[in-house]
């Protein structure tokens, strides 16, 4: 017999998305030996509580309770990503040729962790363990602002330039103010 849960999942009010999982008595089995192993591992207490609560969970059958997508995040599309990294090589750009023509006050903002976090989320997956944009590994990543439509219009006139990997001076201002 499966067992199915119901999850809600809010982005925006108006988006809202019901799923459903459903965990055999094996699954259950699997899971309820991670979480085990995971209480066991953890360094700190308020891990260990966590765990246990989805162990006694699985362990109880408590399907009504499963709640193991919490700490999931919503997945990216493909283009999603594929814009994440033309905004770092914009910026990327933008700070080398700024550097080289001695322009100041260009640097990158990050992107907005309450509206933007998926973006968020790869930018600092892509510039920390992934050792890529190594310029952007000692800021803060989160603008606390909306970034992306005045990136996207950077991205654009970026795309236009003649040589985007050594932009010239008049490159930097035309990316820079793009809207």
């Amino acid at each position: 017999m499966r067992q199915c849960y119901r999850t809600l999942y809010i982005q925006n009010v108006a988006d809202v998305k019901i799923s459903c999982m459903e965990l055999t008595p094996n699954e259950r089995l699997f899971l309820f030996n991670q979480y085990k192993i995971l209480e066991y591992l953890a360094p700190v207490q308020d891990d260990k509580d966590y765990y246990q609560r989805c162990w006694k969970t699985l362990e109880g059958g408590f399907s009504g309770d499963y709640d193991f997508d919490s700490f999931l995040s919503p997945q990216m599309t493909k283009e999603e990503c594929d814009e994440v990294v033309d905004i770092l090589d914009t910026h990327r750009s933008l700070l080398r040729a700024a550097e080289r023509n001695g322009i100041g006050d260009i640097r990158f903002a990050g992107f907005d962790g309450n509206n933007e976090s998926g973006h968020l989320r790869l930018a600092k997956f892509l510039i920390a363990p992934k050792g890529q944009w190594d310029e952007f590994k000692h800021q803060d990543l989160n603008s606390h602002h909306s970034t992306l439509l005045h990136y996207r219009a950077m991205v654009r006139e970026w795309k236009r330039s003649a040589n985007k990997y050594d932009l010239t001076r008049d490159d930097v201002t035309r990316i820079s103010g793009a809207q």
